[in-house]
């Protein structure tokens, strides 16, 4: 794809790389966006910063070294010490000499080689990806869809989407009680899901299943996860259309935010990983000592009461 020419030029929102070890006269200029492209200089300031810094502090030394030779070979009269005096001043001539010569040969060759330019980064249209906790299971035991719903709540309890996340009064207190377990180990619970309505799971099933919805099984879409089909197109059919399961991601607090140890792309990679992540599986002993069981192909899917076959 390329960049208008005419399109406009801006400076964009940055944050400025932070240095372990400051470079004298090294200061970051501004990133710049022309059209869909972003120009960073940041890597090319900091390296020609850090060759100009190496070629005064080498000519310091060189001539420092000169010096100390150019004394030694004074003092060296009538006692044979002229010729170490020597080697140290051409040393010192020739290692100066060999660092300003990389310079010469790299232009010699090819003065692009010479140049440090910004990094270019092209902008990617965004598209939806993968939401935490989207997918579950065909084979389950049907139950009706109850009428009270409501929120787990707590100081560790994170709820990005509430209208989402709804769950029977049993399971928010579950969910409530294992958090408060949880906090003592500085941990939090993002809740990413919880009763879904029949049109978001159908919208689901469309988004993740190679069937319509209704079918007897999900045949999964590459990359996406395993989701209820919706058997017979019966709420009571799929545990997130009845209330009973709840999608939930073990947190750790950053900076008075809470967030997920682990991504649901990461355990879609590598499920053993998830279930073995130290965070994660705090989080599902925590749930099963509440009465939850979690599915076997999901390390973030819980429900209670169980419904589905391979939910342990």
């Amino acid at each position: 794809m390329q960049t208008d020419p005419n399109a406009e030029i801006k400076i964009v929102p940055y944050q400025t790389p932070q240095l372990a070890v400051p470079i004298p006269g090294l200061s970051f200029s501004e990133p710049l966006r022309k059209g869909n492209k972003l120009s960073i200089d940041f890597i090319g300031e900091y390296f020609s910063s850090v060759y100009q810094w190496l070629i005064g502090a080498s000519l310091t030394i060189a001539i420092v070294m000169v010096m100390i030779g150019g004394l030694q070979y004074v003092l060296s009269a009538g006692r044979g010490d002229a010729g170490e005096a020597k080697t140290r001043i051409s040393n010192a001539v020739i290692g100066f000499v060999l660092l300003l010569g990389t310079y010469a040969i790299l232009y010699t060759v090819n003065p692009e080689l010479t140049l440090l330019r910004p990094v270019i980064v092209q902008q990617v249209a965004s598209a939806p990806g993968l939401p935490f906790g989207e997918g579950e299971e065909n084979s389950i035991s049907g139950l009706a869809p109850p009428a009270d719903l409501r929120n787990a709540a707590g100081a560790n309890i994170l709820n990005p989407k509430p209208a989402g996340s709804l769950i029977t009064q049993e399971a928010a207190q579950a969910v409530e009680q294992a958090a408060g377990n949880l906090n003592g180990k500085n941990y939090g619970l993002y809740i990413s899901s919880g009763f879904r309505s029949v049109e978001k799971q159908i919208a689901l099933i469309r988004q993740n299943c190679q069937n319509e919805p209704g079918s007897a099984t999900c045949n999964r879409k590459p990359n996406r996860p395993s989701t209820c089909i919706l058997k017979n197109l019966d709420p009571k059919n799929c545990p997130h259309t009845t209330a009973r399961a709840v999608d939930i991601w073990a947190a750790e607090k950053y900076e008075d935010k809470w967030i997920p140890c682990i991504s649901q792309k990461e355990c879609l990679g590598d499920l053993s990983a998830c279930f073995a992540n130290a965070c994660q599986a705090t989080l599902i002993a925590e749930m099963k000592a509440q009465g939850f069981c979690v599915l076997s192909s999901e390390p973030w899917h819980f429900e209670k009461p169980k419904m589905s076959t391979t939910c342990k």
